[in-house]
């Protein structure tokens, strides 16, 4: 069941600039997850690795993905995309 925003919260917060809202993308977690590991698997043209060879860690940076991004939305339903990053 999605999570609710509720007129409390909307108050709080206009009134303190932020507000916790427990398991608003809990639905969306695992698309997410699915999402990230796609384009980690087969990365776009702007792919920027900034980890030279040998270096711990790891940095991956890729965007402009919303082109390649399969539609989903039922119909009757809209998606708007505002940016699309991946780092990771």
């Amino acid at each position: 069941m999605a999570t609710m925003v509720t007129d409390e919260m909307i108050a709080a917060y206009q009134r303190d600039g932020v507000v916790l809202v427990k398991g608003l993308w809990r639905d969306w977690v695992e698309v997410l997850r699915a999402g990230i590991e796609r384009n980690m698997a087969d990365p776009s043209a702007q792919l920027m690795a900034t980890l030279k060879p040998g270096e711990q860690g790891r940095f991956f940076d890729d965007y402009c993905n919303w082109s390649r991004i399969e539609p989903t939305l039922k119909p009757g339903e809209q998606g708007r995309f505002f940016d699309d990053y991946c780092n990771w």
